[in-house]
């Protein structure tokens, strides 16, 4: 997923009414599915400030390398894990596909549909 596709679909999302950019994103990826996200807001993932490592780095922690196919259930792993934030969110921007990821999974759960799916039909 690309992230300018990720940020497209949620300012949709927003634009329709369905999100505010700065709701927290634990109201949406809840207790036990995902690593603590309370007081990460949508906008810090779109800005990259959220503070969570980049997912892709751990990935190859998990011992998957970039040949082997890595599913959304692979990743949704990695977010029952305890995460250390690299900073607070919103203190400093630090790239990451982290971010696009969990935005992903917002837009799945908001519209009930997987994130090609909605990308493709708006």
């Amino acid at each position: 997923m690309a992230l300018h596709f990720t940020a497209y679909a949620i300012l949709t999302l927003e634009a329709e009414g369905r999100i505010r950019l700065s709701d927290d994103i634990s109201a949406y990826l809840g207790p036990g599915e995902v690593v603590d996200l309370r007081g990460i807001t949508i906008r810090q993932l779109l800005n990259h400030s959220h503070g969570l490592p980049e997912y892709w780095a751990l990935k190859s922690l998990m011992g998957f390398t970039n040949e082997e196919r890595f599913t959304t259930a692979d990743a949704d792993q990695l977010f029952t894990r305890k995460l250390n934030h690299l900073h607070p969110p919103g203190q400093r921007v630090f790239f990451s596909g982290t971010g696009a990821y969990l935005m992903a999974r917002i837009i799945e759960k908001l519209t009930g549909d997987y994130f090609h799916a909605f990308t493709q039909s708006h």
